[in-house]
């Protein structure tokens, strides 16, 4: 019984927090999955880079593991700079 009330509680709090929701249209481009880091480094001219995005072909490359990056650059591909990804 606790445990329904506590998913009854967290469910009606997330319905009252304020959500954003932001469409953006996807422009065609290219996903490079590699797991070789070398050659996003180079790709990305920057020897610490574990994924990029390169706005001359459109294309993302990162590692199949590292999803976050993957999506941080697909922010980039539709357009957003850094200071818009919390707005």
């Amino acid at each position: 019984m606790t445990r329904m009330m506590l998913t009854l509680g967290c469910l009606l709090l997330s319905a009252c927090a304020p959500s954003v929701n932001r469409g953006y249209l996807i422009p065609e481009g290219g996903l490079i999955l590699t797991e070789h880091r070398e050659l996003i480094q180079a790709v990305c001219h920057d020897e610490a880079a574990v994924g990029c995005y390169d706005p001359a072909t459109r294309t993302i490359y990162c590692a199949p593991t590292d999803l976050a990056t993957c999506g941080h650059e697909l922010l980039h591909h539709v357009g957003l700079r850094h200071e818009e990804f919390t707005r």
